[in-house]
């Protein structure tokens, strides 16, 4: 009777140990800040919110694993053709080659060009490979700060777009990290929000300076017409870094 209790608890403590190991993983997974209730950002204590910026990904569930590789040339195209002459003279000078140009991809919402170009240099070639994303000029009007809501007359339909464009045009700066994009709605406009983190690395001896900011993004039912408003939340500071 002992021994069968002694089993007993040795499986209780095996897989309490298991949950806390798994509890102690939680925040390195890439969905963490879906997870985190937007109106607590404001309160949560400095360290909870540094931990936060350095456990999420970059782009924490804005966009599918293809579309993280793609590049954004800002601005959009009327056409497969001129997408592709767009993309012609990218990176390109007299030491340059384009060895391969073409549609790579067509959705309903962009397309994507594949670049691939060699350059000569003293050093020895390279060679580049790009696939860069036009926003259809019927879908997004990146000037005139419109989209067509005639196409994308539904909130999940422009949570999408406003998903996409926002991670894409943010993709390159390493210092930002996306996260809870929302979208609600009302007889007039959709309203489509997001948090993001923006941070200056410290150099040697000093801190991270880590501040969470707000956007908010009201889109016309009728004109497509958009506009942002820019809120600063809360900064913080986070790691030391040593060397």
């Amino acid at each position: 009777m002992n021994k069968k209790l002694l089993s007993v608890c040795i499986v209780c403590i095996i897989i309490s140990i298991s949950g806390f190991l798994l509890i102690r993983q939680y925040p390195k997974n890439k969905s963490f800040s879906n997870h985190v209730d937007a109106t607590k950002l404001e309160k949560m204590k400095d360290s909870k919110l540094a931990d936060l910026f350095y456990n999420i990904s970059k782009d924490d569930g804005f966009v599918t694993e293809k579309e993280k590789d793609y590049s954004f040339p800002y601005n959009c195209a009327a056409s497969v053709e001129d997408a592709i002459e767009k993309t012609k003279t990218i990176g390109q000078s007299s030491n340059t080659k384009i060895l391969e140009l073409k549609l790579l991809e067509e959705t309903d919402y962009y397309y994507i060009i594949y670049q691939e170009y060699v350059s000569y240099r003293e050093s020895g070639d390279v060679t580049y490979k790009n696939s860069y994303l036009y926003f259809k000029n019927s879908i997004l009007d990146i000037d005139n700060k419109t989209i067509n809501t005639n196409i994308l007359n539904s909130a999940n339909k422009v949570k999408e777009i406003f998903n996409l464009y926002t991670y894409i045009r943010n993709n390159a700066n390493s210092s930002i990290k996306l996260l809870l994009p929302e979208i609600t709605e009302n007889p007039n406009e959709y309203i489509y929000t997001y948090y993001y983190f923006n941070t200056s690395y410290g150099d040697w001896g000093l801190s991270d300076t880590i501040t969470l900011y707000k956007n908010t993004v009201s889109i016309n039912k009728q004109t497509g017409k958009f506009e942002s408003i820019e809120n600063q939340i809360r900064q913080v500071s986070g790691k030391t870094n040593n060397y």
